[in-house]
């Protein structure tokens, strides 16, 4: 495992964290906006199951680790809220 790798991993964690901790705080919840958070989290966490378990090395794919450092940083000025991610006009704007 390559420090790429790791912090590719660290990333993952982040993002997958992040989402999970995610508070709706009174907002109506929205079924199609669960499922884009699902399906995020199990992309995410499907890419760290992959560099854990050797099959994906990022030196090989060197275009993951930008892509992950936009997602956790979208995800972190969202605070986890998929719904202004769907929205990127709202999260751009703040």
């Amino acid at each position: 495992m390559t420090a790429l790798d790791l912090i590719v991993l660290w990333l993952c964690i982040i993002s997958i964290g992040r989402l999970i901790t995610y508070r709706r705080q009174g907002a109506t919840f929205k079924r199609s906006y669960g499922i884009a958070a699902w399906l995020l989290i199990t992309a995410i966490g499907s890419l760290a199951i992959y560099i854990v378990g050797g099959k994906i090395c990022t030196t090989n794919i060197p275009i993951i680790l930008p892509i992950m450092i936009i997602v956790t940083i979208i995800l972190i000025r969202a605070r986890g809220n998929v719904a202004q991610i769907v929205n990127i006009r709202r999260l751009l704007n703040d």
